[in-house]
């Protein structure tokens, strides 16, 4: 059987896994075929990648795309590291429907380093439709895919140019340079990051430490301000207080640090 046929380093381990299913699928001529990987900061397996039946259905039975590892034939697989042959569903309790007119199962769990990381899961219409090939493939697949399966379920960390990114995001969708009194750690906690880290990498990508770079977004949004027609007579204390900064003092001294001249002289 052709069941691992992306063996080419260059192929990311994704599609290696999607390929090497597909094959699975399409050599056993299964109905369904479903990989699932365990998501270990939520604590449940999720459906990473399905094939046959499961591509074609409709909303019609809210299949459960998240299972714990207490639920269903595909939960037990995982928790108990065991194999589940299933030859009739009636006779299962544990048996969650998500497939119409489904009477067979097998589930195989996919096991990295003693920890199960995945489920290669398939149902048919037809009682007693795999027997001990099928899960013996099942089970050669599983231990191929382990280390892919390992890599892809596990939390992508982010770049410092992701991070940043992130970061002009929350500043514009959110407008958190608006609080006068927004501090590094407050910043670092909503992004997830340590503050030492944070600082470190808008010192690295603008120049800046985090408080003249929290002024610049300020800056340009009493800019913006002063440019708007309805703003042309508003003080310039209450311009600097609308853009964040705590004291008319200190939105001078910020604006003359990034823009080379006084508020006053941009606004004539």
């Amino acid at each position: 059987m052709a069941l691992c046929s992306a063996t080419n380093k260059s192929i990311g381990a994704n599609k290696m896994l999607y390929e090497t299913c597909k094959n699975l699928f399409r050599e056993l001529q299964l109905e369904d075929l479903i990989l699932y990987l365990y998501d270990p900061s939520k604590k449940h397996l999720y459906q990473h990648f399905t094939f046959g039946i499961k591509e074609t259905i409709k909303n019609s039975f809210n299949p459960p795309f998240a299972l714990s590892l207490n639920e269903g034939v595909v939960g037990f697989a995982a928790k108990f590291k065991k194999v589940q042959l299933i030859k009739n569903i009636s006779n299962c309790s544990s048996y969650i429907r998500d497939i119409p007119n489904t009477s067979s199962e097998l589930a195989v769990p996919i096991i990295f380093k003693g920890q199960p990381i995945g489920v290669i899961d398939s149902e048919h219409h037809s009682t007693h439709f795999y027997n001990h090939v099928d899960m013996s493939a099942f089970q050669i697949v599983a231990s191929i895919i382990s280390p892919l399966a390992f890599e892809v379920s596990q939390p992508k960390v982010k770049s410092p140019l992701e991070h940043i990114s992130t970061l002009e995001e929350l500043m514009k969708s959110q407008q958190l340079f608006l609080k006068s009194k927004l501090t590094l750690l407050e910043l670092s906690s909503l992004m997830k990051l340590s503050p030492s880290y944070l600082s470190k990498i808008i010192k690295a990508d603008s120049g800046l430490s985090f408080s003249d770079h929290l002024n610049s977004y300020r800056v340009n949004s009493a800019i913006e301000m002063m440019n708007d027609a309805p703003y042309k007579d508003y003080p310039m204390i209450d311009i600097a207080i609308e853009s964040g900064f705590g004291s008319k003092a200190s939105f001078n001294r910020a604006f003359l640090r990034h823009k080379g001249i006084t508020p006053t002289q941009f606004k004539k």
